[in-house]
């Protein structure tokens, strides 16, 4: 009876801790997603910014090669400051990825820590569980 009585606290724990964790890693995971598409937007930013730089500076070439010569050098000039725009936009590109980075291992951490409850309430060492709750539950030493 009192074996039946701490597997139902057990189970109770962990459905408790498991709908936690999985509401977290929901939580984690949409976020991700937000990261991940803001890195794509960035990128693509700074890909047209790259390019319409260049294209500018291009046609300033060539207009410099055909004799406007300050119109070539304004225009090449002028390139210049799309292709610096792009160079930020790489920057908040990089940025993205390491929130992404920084999610996924928030998201490896919610796991392991996932199958820590399981183990050590599977366990039933009573010192392990101490421990556990001590370490997730702010309980004093």
């Amino acid at each position: 009876m009192l074996e039946a009585n701490q597997d139902d606290k057990k189970q109770v724990i962990l459905n408790t801790e498991n709908d936690r964790i999985e509401e977290m890693l929901q939580l984690l995971l949409n976020l991700k997603d937000i990261h991940i598409s803001e890195a794509r937007i960035w990128f693509c930013f700074s890909l047209i910014a790259a390019n319409l730089g260049f294209l500018i500076i291009l046609v300033g070439l060539i207009t410099w090669f055909v004799g406007f010569v300050p119109n070539g050098w304004t225009a090449s000039v002028v390139g210049t400051i799309p292709t610096a725009i792009s160079v930020l936009f790489f920057q908040q590109k990089k940025m993205s990825d390491s929130l992404i980075e920084e999610d996924v291992k928030k998201i490896s951490k919610l796991c392991e820590n996932e199958i820590y409850t399981y183990r050590v309430l599977n366990i039933g060492d009573k010192e392990l569980v101490y421990e556990y709750f001590r370490k997730n539950f702010d309980l004093p030493h």
